[in-house]
């Protein structure tokens, strides 16, 4: 669009021509025409002849028409000349420009006019908002910015305009009081409240220091950076090679053993553990900080066959509920290591040899 605009307003400043009717309106009227054909001048001034051409066109009338209007109007002009009509248009100064960029502006913020569209543009209002400010995240914060614009008129027709500039904007945030090594878990005395002028698209450092205390750094962060959410990690809430408590659910069932970890993990991710009873690999689910889960859909024939050896020594259940004692601790860990080892078929009991 900014392309067509520019080739129009370029042909438009090359063959204007100064013996065309001038017309600032939407609409043209007989009392326009009146100004380049006195006979129009009988003709009612409010009359509507037509539209005025669009920024950086012209508008032509033949005679013959022209003629024929005046006489719906009882007005008989003679023969009349083609009559052309042009929009009026003028160059934006750089004062206006600064202006209209310094409104849409917060207070505070620092503007530098690096460049500016040249083009010839209808008589009109120059505006300019936030949201066409764009720029390339590759050129770097304090690279120019576009500021896409336009020039209003006929109230709500517009034509495009454009400015390159520098902005910088007031911000408050957290930034890193000291360096911070990576996997550092992050503390207050790392951080640091401090309002800056930054350029427009610098990113926004967090706000909130609760949010982003105990958390840990992915990479190093120097000394006077921001702190920024996407540079911080939750901290690991199981270790490789720590042991960890196993919890295996299978609707109101539930079961645990010790099982050691062989890989790390946050809250919420999936990790391979070793049950320490059968040595069984199986991945689980970090809960909490040394705690992970399994959850069996349905109900597993592990399960069952942990319960069923359970039963066969004491009775006890493996089933989670108030009242288990001592014989229910020790069953649960038997059903937990038959529950996180390969199942065989067979006659036999399904207890531990």
């Amino acid at each position: 669009m900014k392309i067509i605009f520019a080739i129009l307003c370029g042909l438009a400043s090359l063959f204007a021509s100064e013996a065309c009717l001038q017309i600032e309106g939407a609409r043209v009227h007989a009392s326009d025409i009146a100004k380049a054909l006195p006979p129009f001048a009988s003709v009612p001034a409010d009359t509507v002849i037509g539209y005025s051409p669009g920024a950086g066109l012209t508008r032509w009338w033949r005679g013959g028409h022209l003629r024929a209007i005046a006489l719906r109007h009882g007005v008989d002009p003679g023969l009349l000349e083609d009559l052309c009509v042009q929009r009026p248009m003028r160059m934006v100064g750089r004062e206006e420009l600064l202006a209209s960029l310094k409104a849409a502006l917060p207070e505070g913020a620092e503007l530098e006019l690096v460049d500016y569209c040249r083009l010839p543009v209808p008589k009109g209002t120059l505006s300019f908002q936030q949201a066409g400010l764009s720029g390339s995240a590759l050129a770097g914060a304090s690279a120019p910015l576009l500021w896409k614009g336009r020039v209003v008129f006929d109230e709500k027709r517009t034509v495009s305009f454009w400015a390159s500039v520098k902005v910088r904007m007031r911000q408050e945030g957290f930034f890193a009081a000291q360096p911070i090594p990576q996997g550092k878990l992050l503390e207050k005395e790392d951080l640091l409240w401090e309002t800056r002028m930054v350029p427009f698209l610098a990113p926004q450092p967090v706000l909130d220091l609760t949010a982003v205390e105990g958390l840990e750094a992915r990479r190093s962060i120097p000394a006077g950076a921001p702190i920024l959410i996407g540079a911080l990690n939750r901290p690991r809430a199981v270790e490789p090679g720590q042991i960890v408590q196993l919890r295996i659910q299978s609707g109101a069932a539930q079961i645990g053993a010790e099982a050691k970890a062989i890989t790390g993990g946050r809250i919420g991710d999936s990790i391979l553990v070793m049950n320490v009873q059968s040595g069984k690999r199986v991945k689980a689910r970090v809960q909490s900080k040394g705690l992970v889960t399994v959850e069996l859909e349905g109900r597993d024939e592990h399960l069952d066959e942990s319960k069923r050896g359970v039963g066969g020594r004491g009775g006890s259940s493996a089933v989670a509920g108030p009242g288990m004692g001592r014989g229910s601790k020790e069953g649960g860990q038997a059903a937990a290591s038959a529950a996180t080892r390969p199942h065989h078929s067979g006659s036999g009991s399904g207890t531990e040899d």
